[in-house]
């Protein structure tokens, strides 16, 4: 039984997954990253992976789902938060206590949205963990990894995208303890 699963068979809540591995060595700058460059959603890049401990391969009809469930709030809540937390790192305003101080709530602010968005999306796509080995459970990362960045025109896993390329290698890592 690994750290994603308890011995009932269910899977861990996703938000506590997610804790988990974003705290892993690179994988926050990864995601970040396909964030930032790619426009890719970290909070349904974690779902693939948090699918995939549970045995689960993500699909065109699940990523509608999940869209559906999560794309307004995302939207509408959490970036636009997020826009107003990177303005406020510039210099001036850091220098300002009163400023720091608005800028950390709002970023604590940011991080619950992002949860909320999280059970949002546990609640479209209620996840069972299905027996599967660690290369069942990484190829089924690989599948959803794959089918999510089509939705986004953007080029598979097999171009080798060191952003992704680092985040399977962080899971296969995350799969053995």
């Amino acid at each position: 039984m690994t750290d994603a699963e308890n011995d009932r068979g269910q899977a861990m809540t996703f938000w506590d997954f997610s804790l988990l591995f974003y705290g892993r060595q690179g994988v926050a700058d990864a995601c970040l990253e396909l964030q930032d460059r790619h426009g890719l959603d970290v909070n349904l890049v974690l779902f693939c992976f948090w699918a995939a401990t549970c045995g689960k391969a993500l699909g065109e009809e699940e990523f509608a789902r999940l869209s559906q469930a999560s794309r307004d709030w995302q939207a509408q809540v959490v970036q636009p938060l997020r826009e107003v937390r990177r303005w406020m790192k510039r210099p001036d305003l850091l220098e300002r206590e009163d400023c720091v101080r608005l800028r950390e709530s709002i970023k604590r602010q940011e991080l619950e949205a992002e949860r909320l968005q999280q059970t949002f999306l546990a609640e479209a796509l209620p996840m069972e963990v299905t027996p599967a080995s660690e290369e069942e459970k990484t190829a089924c990362a690989v599948t959803s990894l794959n089918c999510l960045l089509s939705r986004h025109a953007l080029p598979t896993l097999g171009n080798k995208e060191r952003s992704l390329e680092r985040l399977l290698q962080e899971f296969k890592a995350f799969l053995q303890s």
